[in-house]
């Protein structure tokens, strides 16, 4: 592959990681307006549980998918392109940093439903789904953090 084929590819890349990276912002923004919209509810914590628990639907790994993509799709873009252009003529570096923060925001999303959880009624077998599932959002935002801060790490 030429060097004019891989810039090429790393351009790609880098728009196909913008998208995947705004279409898990506009499933979060859909979350964040259904949640205001929350009011009257049968929640035995109130509409602030009916809130939380809306938000936090956001951070189930099934919804972090798109997460998953942009980060491939940045590391591949660097994996081509370290030894050719500067990463930031092609806003690799602002992507993993952007991936980095939507991920922060997941953990962060994720967690506080789990807290949240604990300030419900028990209910053992619906508790231990909610729980799990944002225990795998958690990880798998982890897991596209830790890559992210290796794709920062400088090369000799």
């Amino acid at each position: 592959m030429s060097d004019d084929d891989r810039i090429g590819w790393a351009r790609a890349l880098v728009v196909a990681s913008w998208l995947f990276v705004a279409t898990y912002l506009t499933f979060l923004i859909t979350q964040i307006r259904r949640a205001a919209a929350v009011s009257d509810t049968r929640f035995e914590d109130g509409d602030w549980g009916a809130r939380i628990e809306q938000i936090s639907f956001a951070s189930r790994p099934e919804f972090v998918v798109s997460i998953i993509a942009a980060t491939a799709a940045t590391l591949v873009g660097i994996a081509l392109t370290r030894d050719l252009v500067d990463a930031v003529e092609l806003q690799l570096r602002t992507l993993v940093r952007v991936i980095g923060g939507v991920c922060v925001i997941v953990v962060a999303m994720g967690a506080v439903g789990i807290v949240a959880l604990f300030f419900r009624n028990p209910d053992s077998v619906s508790d231990v789904g909610y729980l799990l599932s944002r225990t795998g959002g958690i990880m798998t935002a982890l897991a596209c953090m830790r890559l992210c801060a290796e794709a920062e790490r400088p090369r000799s």
